[in-house]
């Protein structure tokens, strides 16, 4: 629908200024950054937990960098993809005294 408006010369804006479609999923690092946020009149007991928390942040960063890991190597094909097709674009248009460096 955002894409019919837009032919028609109207562009969709929220109501935070920002276009287009609105991000719908959170990462686990963003979701344990809220968690871990200390606003003002909210009582989290995460926050008074002392070295429980130190330990839940620690096992929440291991999960986090666990799957930033098994994202990189589930996807490992389409990055090696990226960098050969970027050789073989530097090759096509003589630009080779730049690769390497």
């Amino acid at each position: 629908m955002e894409a019919e408006l837009a032919e028609w010369g109207y562009i969709v804006q929220y109501e935070d200024g920002s276009e287009g479609r609105r991000k719908t999923t959170m990462s686990l690092r963003e979701f344990v950054a809220y968690l871990l946020d200390d606003r003002t009149g909210d009582h989290s007991l995460l926050l008074l937990g002392g070295r429980l928390t130190q330990q839940y942040c620690v096992d929440q960063w291991s999960k986090a960098e666990q799957q930033r890991l098994r994202y990189i190597e589930n996807n490992q094909h389409e990055f090696r993809l990226e960098t050969i097709q970027g050789l073989i674009d530097a090759y096509r248009h003589e630009d080779c005294a730049r690769l390497g460096h």
